[in-house]
């Protein structure tokens, strides 16, 4: 084979590797991803609880235990569909995983989706209703307490679902809440100090701890 038949080979696989980029980038988070999710999950089964550091094993044990499957079943009867000795070629197989792969994290992206969602909606709206009834009632100058308050607990009720530092945030709104209430006159600056630099702060936060480049000079607030 020429120095030209080999190029042309590499270029042919190409698409295949590019296609294997995400799929690995996933696969290297998931000693990290295992750990995140293994604190914010119920790991009490019966009166013993699972350390979130072995939920990585499960990684092992699927593979020990769908290696036979795949081997003693799917092959098989990939054999007696295709009619070849192997059943179905290693590009088949290298494209049936990432269809696979897909499926499976679209699916945990899903159920994470609605569980956060789930965590935030329940407290804003019963806050949301609750301050609607103050207004109403003639207690206008009790609406930023309770809508910090609220918001300050709809975030840390999320944090168990996305990253830890939101709780934070929410610890913040609380306070600022509790200060609102027993300083009603100055509940709108607490308010924009809430929702205003409370965000921003937070923002800077999460840029300078994820997103900064490595080597640039930040100050975290």
């Amino acid at each position: 084979m020429t120095q030209v038949d080999e190029l042309k080979v590499i270029i042919g696989m190409l698409p295949i590797w590019t296609t294997g980029i995400v799929f690995f980038a996933v696969l290297a988070q998931f000693s990290s991803t295992f750990l995140e999710q293994g604190r914010s999950m119920n790991r009490r089964v019966g009166a013993f609880a699972i350390p979130p550091a072995s939920l990585a094993s499960f990684d092992a044990v699927s593979v020990l235990i769908w290696v036979p499957v795949y081997d003693r079943v799917l092959v098989p009867a990939a054999r007696r569909l295709t009619g070849s000795a192997r059943g179905i070629s290693e590009l088949q197989r290298y494209g049936a995983g990432l269809l696979v792969s897909v499926l499976v994290m679209a699916t945990a992206a899903l159920v994470e989706t609605r569980r956060l969602a789930l965590a935030l909606a329940v407290p804003l709206v019963a806050g949301g209703l609750f301050c609607l009834k103050l207004f109403v009632s003639g207690a206008p100058e009790l609406v930023v307490p309770g809508l910090l308050v609220f918001y300050g607990i709809a975030l840390l009720n999320g944090s168990k679902y996305t990253l830890d530092e939101i709780k934070y945030l929410g610890l913040t709104q609380i306070a600022l809440g509790l200060v609102a209430l027993l300083v009603p006159q100055y509940g709108l600056l607490l308010f924009g100090a809430g929702f205003g630099l409370g965000h921003i702060g937070y923002g800077l936060l999460m840029y300078n701890r994820y997103e900064r480049p490595s080597g640039a000079k930040f100050a975290a607030p």
